[in-house]
């Protein structure tokens, strides 16, 4: 006979691991690794200091290094648990990217 057919790919000696860190610095991974700005370890996400960020930051609508957002002073209060952010992100990813001077409110 032959053996069954498998979806997935062969397990030798039980060694199914697919990710393995082999090491890691600081106290907690997170601030090693990107992340959005809401989950920084380094520079905690409190009023007042949500524009600061570490250089592992990202920005939850562009996707990218928070350094590199070019509406910081807007995003940097983005969250993944507001409709609203979810819905700047979508637009952001189809290309609807507005310019700074075009989304700062009129005064």
């Amino acid at each position: 006979g032959h053996p069954p057919p498998h979806a997935g790919p062969a397990v030798v000696d039980g060694e199914d691991d697919d990710l393995e860190f082999v090491g890691r610095t600081g106290a907690n991974a997170l601030s090693d690794f990107p992340h959005s700005r809401e989950n920084c370890v380094v520079v905690p996400w409190t009023e007042g200091r949500e524009q600061e960020a570490c250089p592992q930051c990202y920005c939850y609508v562009c996707d990218d290094r928070a350094s590199a957002c070019p509406l910081w002073e807007q995003h940097c209060v983005a969250s993944h648990a507001s409709a609203h952010w979810k819905q700047q992100r979508a637009q952001w990813k189809a290309g609807a990217r507005p310019t700074p001077a075009s989304s700062a409110s009129a005064p």
